[in-house]
């Protein structure tokens, strides 16, 4: 519609539901002998709703009920932080000249949002999840197969048998050293001192030892 057929611009005036879907503005319109209204909502959530309901109830000049109108959007992407309006405004009583919104609830996939005490309760919903298969299938979207990704768990520590077989290693080497030096300190105290040759074979000639390599 034309900014010709506007009656009257507003902001909505009745309590809001923290951290939901809240009503910023509002457009009463005349298309001949019809009122209708359109209003813009806001997503306070940090949810994606696709689709959300509510009564739109009529109220005069008095502040008196008038009538009711259920309305219900669906199918749409109504992400945190953005605003939505209908493309389509309602159609109301010639009568009215405000409104309040009872919202019913709201849906994002499979979990639905309810009203109580003014307050939105989370709930998960079986069978809009089960809806929501049927109609991913019936559309011909293959269900992906389940990946399980399986990390290789070695047995044992194979860094810790290095370190120990290192460590045992060269306390075989300093043990030996220590008892060589034993020896060699006991043959200085007894005058002598003998180093054994590792061959085999060995004969003296002339006073000289000699070994056979």
């Amino acid at each position: 519609m034309d900014n010709e057929n506007v009656i009257s611009k507003g902001f909505y005036g009745f309590s809001q539901i923290k951290d939901f879907i809240s009503v910023k503005n509002h457009m009463f319109l005349n298309n001949g002998n019809k009122n209708y209204l359109s209003i813009r909502f806001s997503n306070d959530s940090n949810v994606v709703f696709d689709s959300f309901s509510f009564d739109i109830i009529q109220l005069d000049s008095s502040g008196r009920s008038i009538g009711k109108v259920f309305v219900e959007y669906k199918d749409i992407v109504f992400e945190p932080g953005s605003l939505y309006i209908s493309k389509n405004a309602v159609a109301v009583s010639p009568r009215c000249a405000d409104f309040k919104i009872i919202f019913r609830e709201a849906f994002s996939g499979a979990y639905r949002y309810g009203i109580r005490r003014n307050s939105a309760l989370v709930y998960y919903d079986r069978k809009k999840a089960l809806s929501l298969r049927e109609k991913s299938a019936s559309n011909g979207n293959k269900k992906q197969p389940t990946v399980l990704r399986v990390k290789e768990k070695k047995a044992g520590k194979p860094w810790l048998a290095v370190l120990l077989a290192i460590i045992l290693f060269a306390t075989m080497l300093l043990f030996s050293a220590y008892r060589m030096y034993s020896e060699f300190e006991k043959e200085m105290e007894g005058g002598e001192f003998t180093i054994e040759l590792p061959y085999d074979s060995m004969h003296e000639m002339d006073g000289v030892i000699y070994a056979e390599i």
